[in-house]
């Protein structure tokens, strides 16, 4: 652990120093989750030196660094729950909702006395906007009247149908569910049926609310054109959320509200303690009120809760008529430290993210009764981490609620898969409170940052959708010591939990024979061994044997010193390259797999090691090794992403529209020609590569060909974002792109 927080601690010293910023941040939405989300941000910038000044309906005091503006908001607190239910729950009714609510909160701000003064004056000290956005990009107006960059706060999940306004890029419906969806992850034909309507419903209804808005009531901020984010802050991880791919300006900070646990009210704790079975903890949050939920649920749950052997805390407000012995109610709990009590065994909750990311950092299993917004899709990630169970509140029956309770608190499964949540929650290369100040750092460091941002927002609307193209087809037919040090902390992470754990046994193969690509995986093996990891490779580039670290010749076929020209009319063409590299790695995995030494390990089935790591090239054969051992896999590539294995090995495309082929001549598909060529590119590799594999598994079928490939757990790519376009990607490709830069060596006289 202390080596850990030395790594960080160089890094995060090692880069060009920002001296103490201006930041002007605007709280536009007067829900204290919200606030929370945003406050939590801010006083991470604060607290590391910056200054802050907000605008927000939720003071709390002025303290060092940190100055508060008073402003006014409509807000609704303790709602009447089966209204709340019927009316936000649906999304004909939230999303208009929301807009106006948006524009009508933003138009309440820019004619705030303090507020008017810096957008009349046109400038002033500050030197960034940190706002949230809803479903209107009114909250960029200020960033555009002082010139100044802009960061967005998001504090759900990603707001899916603002993602292309406010990103550029659109997650792929198949893969990534809406925001209001009631599943985690499309699953079914059913669910993604419906993801794709309620994605289409969503930018039409938003987009014609917010043109009817325009028409009956027009802002100065609709005349001018919105300022893009160089970063959004998205109250997201991908325990609680599944894995997507996210464009490089999107960060996950999901947790950064969650605070030490400080001590629990004497009498609260003592009614804990004194449960000796444990304790229940329920609540609604605080946009509910649950004395308002009708008469027939809340006598179900008092005559269930009166049924279980855990006493329970309920937040509720008022007095409750017939309260179970074992029911101690309160309208204020201190939910952060009760769920942190050993002694807590599970959490009733309405599926809000900030007691969810509570629930999985405690690790207390959940039962989720999902209201509206993202609370059904937030429960459903808890469920299908498996430690939480759904339930509908309006048909609640007390059998099925009493049966799910005592599943939750009695099966183990439950309560051990909430700590395995917890533990990988908490496994981060760099704390949610450090990542804010990084990157917001980082935004002032680049002026703004504009490589970080898609590709996307220099097309149309039709032209991000190839809707050109398909007309088209249809008419015409001085950081090197900081990145070693940041590389080697990250690679140790993903490998193992904080806890200490005996030094991994790592096997690697280096599979083709190409010097450039040797040096990319030794750098990463290297970076391994110099940690204490012990790595055996097999490998064609034979160095010499040192601590932790063992070499293994392996004979491939190497062509080295190729005529130019020969290469250039031959290597230098897709139709060539992509069969040719099928046929080559099937090659060198036959020979690697002959081996005597692999050829052993493979017919034991068995071994020491702990994982595997080997490069990706144009067949899954290189998973072999990984699949007779039943180990996990790590590929390595050490070039960019190869597009036409993307789906493969990733589960996801890249849209041809933004990002570039790995064969293409352009680093960004900007004209049309190029999208066309990209298009016709990838379609032909895809199809090319599948054939290619087909008539050689036909004439040449292999031991490999009748297992399943195993998918990897990481990839690590030879890309950064500043030499290859940013580009949305899954959380398990990792980018260490320079790994193999060394210190400089002298030059010869």
């Amino acid at each position: 652990m202390k080596l850990s927080v030395f790594y960080i601690f160089t890094v995060l010293i090692t880069y060009e120093s920002v001296k103490a910023l201006q930041i002007l941040a605007i709280e536009n939405i007067a829900g204290k989750s919200h606030w929370n989300f945003l406050n939590a941000v801010l006083r991470s910038l604060s607290d590391n030196g910056h200054n802050v000044t907000v605008f927000t309906p939720f003071p709390d005091g002025n303290q060092v660094n940190y100055t508060e503006v008073y402003i006014e908001l409509p807000a609704k607190v303790s709602m009447d729950a089966v209204d709340t239910l019927n009316t936000f729950s649906k999304p004909e009714v939230m999303i208009p909702l929301v807009m106006t609510m948006t524009r009508h909160f933003c138009s309440i701000i820019h004619e705030q006395k303090d507020m008017l003064e810096i957008l009349n004056s046109g400038k002033s000290n500050f030197d960034i906007i940190i706002t949230e956005v809803a479903s209107s990009e009114c909250a960029s107006y200020v960033a555009f009247k002082l010139d100044l960059p802009l960061i967005y706060v998001i504090p759900s999940p990603m707001v899916t149908y603002i993602e292309h306004t406010v990103l550029g890029d659109v997650s792929n419906p198949a893969t990534v569910s809406h925001l209001m969806a009631h599943h985690a992850v499309p699953k079914t034909f059913a669910q993604r049926f419906s993801n794709v309507v309620l994605l289409g419903f969503s930018l039409f209804a938003l987009i014609y609310k917010e043109m009817e808005l325009k028409k009956i009531d027009p802002q100065p901020y609709d005349l001018v054109k919105p300022i893009k984010p160089s970063l959004v802050f998205m109250n997201t991880h991908y325990i609680t959320d599944a894995p997507r791919p996210l464009p490089a300006s999107v960060i996950q900070v999901g947790g950064v509200h969650l605070k030490t646990p400080r001590s629990i009210p004497n009498d609260i704790l003592e009614f804990i303690e004194n449960s000796p079975h444990g304790v229940i903890y329920f609540t609604f949050g605080s946009v509910i009120s649950m004395s308002t939920l009708p008469d027939h649920i809340q006598n179900v749950f008092k005559e269930t809760l009166a049924q279980v052997p855990q006493r329970v805390l309920w937040k509720f407000e008022g007095e409750m008529k017939d309260k179970p012995i074992n029911v101690m109610t309160s309208k204020w709990f201190p939910q952060r430290d009760i769920l942190m009590h050993p002694n807590v065994k599970l959490f009733i909750s309405h599926g809000g993210i900030s007691g969810v990311y509570e629930a999985v950092d405690a690790g207390v299993p959940v039962l989720g009764f999902p209201l509206f917004y993202d609370q059904p899709r937030n429960i459903e990630n808890l469920v299908d981490a498996g430690m939480g169970i759904s339930m509908d509140l309006l048909s609640i029956q007390k059998d099925e609620l009493l049966k799910n309770i005592l599943d939750l608190t009695n099966n183990e499964k439950y309560m051990k898969n909430a700590k395995i949540a917890s533990e990988r929650f908490k496994d981060r290369p760099m704390s949610p409170a450090e990542l804010v100040v990084y990157w917001t750092e980082y935004v002032i460091r680049h002026k703004g940052a504009p490589h970080l941002r898609s590709q996307a927002f220099n097309l149309t609307w039709y032209q991000y959708f190839l809707l050109d193209f398909i007309r088209s087809n249809c008419n015409d037919e001085h950081i090197v010591c900081t990145m070693k040090l940041l590389v080697y902390y990250i690679l140790t992470l993903l490998i193992k939990y904080y806890a200490s754990v005996d030094a991994l046994q790592i096997l690697a193969i280096q599979n083709i024979a190409a010097k450039s690509h040797w040096n990319f995986m030794s750098a990463v093996l290297q970076a391994l061994s110099d940690n204490g990891h012990n790595v055996t490779v097999y490998t064609p580039f034979l160095a010499g044997n040192r601590d932790n670290y063992t070499e293994v010749y392996l004979e491939l076929p190497s062509r080295v010193g190729l005529e130019a020209l020969e290469s250039i009319n031959s290597l230098g063409k897709a139709t060539v390259i992509i069969p040719l590299g099928m046929n080559m790695t099937r090659y060198y995995c036959n020979i690697i797999h002959e081996q005597k030494d692999i050829r052993e390990i493979l017919r034991s089935g068995k071994s020491n090691y702990d994982i595997i790591i080997t490069e990706l090239l144009s067949s899954e054969c290189s998973s072999y090794v990984a699949s007779k051992l039943n180990l996990p896999l790590i590929y390595v590539i050490p070039s960019s992403m190869i597009t036409y294995m993307e789906h493969t090995v990733l589960g996801d495309v890249s849209n041809p529209s933004t990002v570039s082929h790995l064969l293409a001549h352009h680093a960004v598909p900007k004209t049309f020609f190029q999208r066309f060529s990209n298009v016709i590119l990838l379609g032909f590799s895809l199809i090319a590569l599948l054939y290619k594999e087909m008539e050689l598994k036909k004439v040449d079928i292999q031991p490999y060909d009748l297992v399943k490939p195993i998918k990897p757990s990481l990839i690590l790519m030879n890309s950064d974002l500043i030499t290859e376009g940013p580009r949305p990607m899954p959380p398990n490709v990792i980018q260490i792109g320079g790994i193999h830069l060394k210190t400089p060596n002298r030059i010869p006289n």
